[in-house]
């Protein structure tokens, strides 16, 4: 009966000791670790136009980096799925080894689906980028197409002034 009074009695002062540790340290963080999930930062995919290029006097300060604007929606469509498991290289291969023996496929149409996506993806991109190409070349077209024309009213009206 004392051995049972002795074990009870040390497991409560290890009990109190844990609560103890637990409240006044952070022995909780080795129980439970508190994971932080990486964000991405706006500012880390913003790129500030330089002074020389077109657009800065429509009030544009800031564009996009069509490098990291690709990289964002690749990234976007290869994100997992809810409840789907991923498996390590080579461990679904028994798997396709039998469908295989038997006629059938195992996944080969989603690798297919997923790389004409991509690809239709990056059309896509170049597509917008030309647009942007040639809507940037169109307003430096009438930029300089403006200021012949001033300079042209410039030379007019100093000829005016001379007569």
């Amino acid at each position: 009966m004392i051995i049972w009074i002795v074990v009870l009695a040390s497991l409560f002062v290890a009990i109190i000791v844990l609560l103890v540790a637990w409240k006044y340290t952070k022995f909780g963080r080795l129980l439970k670790p508190r994971l932080k999930p990486k964000e991405v930062k706006l500012e880390d995919l913003i790129v500030p136009v330089s002074d020389n290029s077109a657009g800065e006097h429509e009030g544009g300060d800031v564009d996009l980096n069509p490098v990291l604007q690709a990289k964002m929606l690749l990234e976007a469509g290869t994100g997992k799925k809810a409840g789907r498991t991923s498996f390590r290289k080579g461990a679904q291969g028994a798997l396709r080894r039998l469908l295989r023996s038997v006629g059938g496929s195992f996944g080969a149409g989603e690798k297919e689906e997923t790389a004409r996506k991509k690809k239709d993806k990056l059309k896509q991109i170049d597509r917008d980028l030309a647009k942007e190409g040639q809507h940037a070349e169109a307003i430096a077209r009438a930029k300089a197409e403006e200021e012949r024309v001033y300079r042209q009213a410039e030379r007019a009206a100093m000829e005016a002034r001379r007569m």
